[in-house]
């Protein structure tokens, strides 16, 4: 018997195509004349944003173009400027990009009708996740539980620890019992940790190159 859920935000059950971290991580690293293709961007979504700044510097046109631009500051402070920057950006953008993706009104019915709890686990932040939150309630989505790294000592995705805590707090010991949902690598591998027998599935209509691809890495990655 099925008894949670655990989901993740942008991407799966908000903001179709997750637009509003590629915008704010093209527009932050685009402030410091740094071009970022969208391909280099979506490698590592689903990770904490802090963590996947710094996974992107080192990627040679990243580290290259930084060098060019700003060769007096170190790649280390470049992490601290370009994240404070990514958290200026996404703040222009997380409001118009709330919206719940197509099916989600008639999962909320379905979770509540067979009283299965909700809760969920994110790549943002807490003051990034207190924006969304409101949106979506007022959409009809309010998941009891909504865990970032910042509850877990700053350990996020790949590893369980976010899931872990929503366990807990559903008072859940049993993990065979909760289905975990998510569109990333990321995702898949915070489920791996998890649930030792973890799979996925894609529920898909028409694809066009560049989600076939992506669905491609997630096999790689996932089962």
């Amino acid at each position: 018997m099925i008894e949670a859920i655990v989901l993740d935000w942008a991407g799966t059950t908000v903001d179709y195509g997750s637009r509003a971290p590629i915008i704010a991580f093209k527009n932050a690293f685009a402030h410091f004349s740094i071009d970022l293709s969208e391909e280099t961007i979506r490698q590592d979504v689903g990770l904490d944003k802090l963590t996947h700044v710094r996974k992107m510097l080192p990627e040679p046109e990243v580290s290259s173009s930084w060098e060019a631009n700003h060769p007096a500051i170190p790649l280390a402070k470049a992490t601290e400027e370009i994240y404070a920057q990514f958290q200026v950006e996404i703040n222009k953008v997380l409001a118009d990009t709330a919206q719940l993706k197509p099916g989600m009104t008639d999962f909320i019915k379905f979770a509540n009708t067979h009283h299965i709890q909700l809760a969920t686990t994110t790549g943002y932040n807490q003051a990034m996740l207190n924006q969304i939150l409101p949106l979506a309630a007022k959409q009809g989505y309010n998941p009891a539980y909504n865990i970032t790294s910042e509850q877990t000592n700053h350990v996020g995705r790949p590893n369980s620890d976010m899931v872990d805590l929503a366990l807990k707090k559903m008072n859940i010991s049993d993990p065979a019992h909760v289905i975990k949902v998510g569109d990333t690598v990321n995702d898949i591998l915070e489920g791996k940790k998890r649930w030792h027998n973890f799979n996925w599935r894609c529920r898909r209509g028409q694809l066009n190159r560049a989600i076939t691809a992506r669905i491609q890495s997630l096999r790689h990655w996932g089962a």
